[in-house]
């Protein structure tokens, strides 16, 4: 005899065969023969239908997830961005998209896609570790070109290359919008002044990061700024927002061609940054994008020929 299984949001029996419940088994056809894992999670957060594929990469048996809440079934979940995303769709009642790597021996990154119901969240996911290994080899191979054709002053940034550290706070973080630009641009100034830079120095540290700032509001509705110093020599300034980034096969163009703009990358004026301050370290995936700036004093000395 047939065993019974937790049909689509409604947790009855396949053994019932009104329309409604003809429905809801072809549904679950449907998602017991797909490639994507599936669960359905009540308004208590309690898993009321999982699909093979999904108890398949959660090593569990379905018996063994059904009826318990998602954060005991998955505890690796109750991280801040997955948990947050999850309430975030509940809350404001539209469907998040998002990349996260489970940890592990062997970390594992997937692709989510939650939707709210009537009854709870539907969530979609996919295990996408090839092709996040394939896009690290890529972008290893970029940095690395990047760094060539910038002289060094370019530096792509990852889980193996790290931003660089934090200076000396000067004020607080800036949150970005429209309005706010000018605010940054003047703390930015203010900086340089103190630190003795001269006129043209200044005004490409200013710039730059005005460009950064610009774009981070223009592509990714925002950010925060915040400016710091070291030695009195140099001045740092970061960008951070968390817009949709840079697509790996856009680097190349988003950060050399003049002009380049598509939606969700850096935009225009890019190159101007790497032609107005010293060093530019850039971090960038579907999460958001940091941009890292700084300005010595003095102009660096040219390399020995």
């Amino acid at each position: 005899m047939e065993s019974q299984k937790t049909t689509l949001l409604s947790g009855k029996s396949r053994q019932r065969q009104t329309p409604d419940a003809e429905l809801h088994l072809r549904a679950t056809d449907v998602l017991e023969a797909m490639t994507d894992a599936f669960i359905a999670l009540d308004r208590e957060w309690r898993v009321i239908y999982v699909n093979a594929e999904a108890a398949r990469m959660g090593g569990k048996a379905p018996e063994e997830i059904l009826g318990r809440t998602v954060w005991e079934a998955w505890p690796t979940t109750r991280s801040v961005r997955i948990e947050r995303e999850y309430r975030r769709a509940i809350a404001e009642r539209t469907s998040v998209q998002f990349e996260f790597q489970y940890p592990g021996p062997q970390p594992i990154w997937v692709e989510i896609h939650a939707y709210p119901s009537d009854d709870g969240l539907n969530i979609f996911f996919r295990d996408i570790t090839e092709r996040k290994q394939r896009e690290q080899e890529r972008r290893a191979f970029l940095r690395d070109v990047l760094a060539s054709v910038t002289e060094g002053k370019l530096r792509l940034c990852d889980e193996t290359t790290p931003l660089p550290r934090r200076l000396t706070w000067l004020g607080e973080p800036l949150p970005l919008t429209a309005s706010t630009l000018t605010d940054l641009r003047t703390l930015v100034q203010a900086a340089a002044h103190d630190a003795g830079f001269s006129e043209e120095r200044a005004f490409g540290l200013i710039t730059a990061a005005g460009e950064c700032a610009m774009n981070a509001v223009v592509h990714a509705g925002g950010g925060m700024g915040s400016v710091s110093v070291a030695d009195g020599d140099t001045v740092q300034v970061r960008v951070e927002d968390h817009g949709r980034g840079i697509a790996v096969e856009s680097l190349p163009r988003a950060t050399l061609e003049k002009g380049f703009t598509t939606a969700g990358t850096l935009g225009y004026g890019f190159k101007m940054v790497l032609e107005a301050v010293d060093r530019v370290w850039l971090q960038t995936g579907p999460t958001g994008t940091t941009v890292v700036i700084e300005q010595d004093r003095l102009s660096p000395k040219p390399a020995a020929l």
